[in-house]
């Protein structure tokens, strides 16, 4: 399949600047290859690992599935690399970890701000106070990334909200604003952006789009980062958090 290839492909170039060939820039670099599957698959390992419950339920879907999308708030069908497609379901008992809600990971990227549209402002923001928060590239490198946690984190202690790498966070509606019905989204904008002032960029966006609201249609299959959060027993109610 197309996507499998393409993951392939990113994986293998990766592999390449490896230390091995003592060409890498960094050892311990941000994931960017990854696809919603593995990434949710990787949350219930990590719980597993850690003793923890699994938080999501994979069963294979028995009619075929044109996309992904969203059956309740609890159920959505997205790409699996060698089944095609499979339903993932959410165990709402589970004290394992997940991929944040659209909603939470706004809050967690926010980090307490009520007042900005992003940490460094606005649009009408110097790129130079901008890298303070997001690191972007200033050319294209296909598939290279830098470590986390070189930039000045948020009000919460969170690095890379912004820049680095794209990052898989799930919605709770199938008519999500322009996302096409699919059960994710991509938050946080890329590595590779424009920098100069009204240049449109298509496999980049320009900095200055990058906000609490950007965001980009999660594809089926995408190649791209998380971060995970976990009930730690708080009862807190991330659903009722405002964006």
């Amino acid at each position: 399949m197309w996507e499998d290839s393409l993951l392939d492909y990113k994986w293998q170039n990766r592999k390449r600047a490896s230390t091995r060939n003592e060409n890498c820039i960094t050892q311990d670099t941000a994931a960017n290859t990854v696809s919603l599957f593995w990434a949710m698959e990787y949350a219930n390992a990590r719980s597993i690992r850690e003793g923890l419950k699994p938080y999501y339920i994979f069963s294979p879907v028995e009619e075929y599935a044109e996309r992904e999308t969203i059956l309740s708030t609890r159920q959505r069908i997205i790409k699996q690399h060698v089944l095609g497609y499979i339903q993932v379901s959410d165990d709402s008992t589970s004290n394992g970890y997940r991929l944040p809600y659209y909603n939470e990971w706004m809050m967690l990227a926010r980090g307490g701000d009520k007042k900005n549209k992003a940490p460094w402002g606005d649009s009408s923001g110097s790129f130079e106070k901008t890298k303070k928060y997001a690191k972007f590239k200033t050319k294209m490198v296909s598939f290279e990334t830098e470590p986390v946690g070189q930039l000045t984190p948020n009000g919460y202690g969170l690095y890379d909200m912004f820049g680095l790498v794209q990052e898989h966070v799930l919605l709770k509606s199938s008519l999500f604003r322009g996302n096409f019905g699919f059960a994710s989204c991509l938050k946080g904008g890329d590595y590779h952006v424009s920098l100069e002032d009204g240049f449109d960029d298509t496999l980049s966006p320009y900095w200055k789009w990058i906000d609490y609201g950007y965001y980009e249609p999660g594809h089926p299959g995408y190649g791209a980062g998380f971060r995970l959060i976990r009930n730690i027993g708080n009862n807190a109610k991330w659903e009722n958090r405002i964006e």
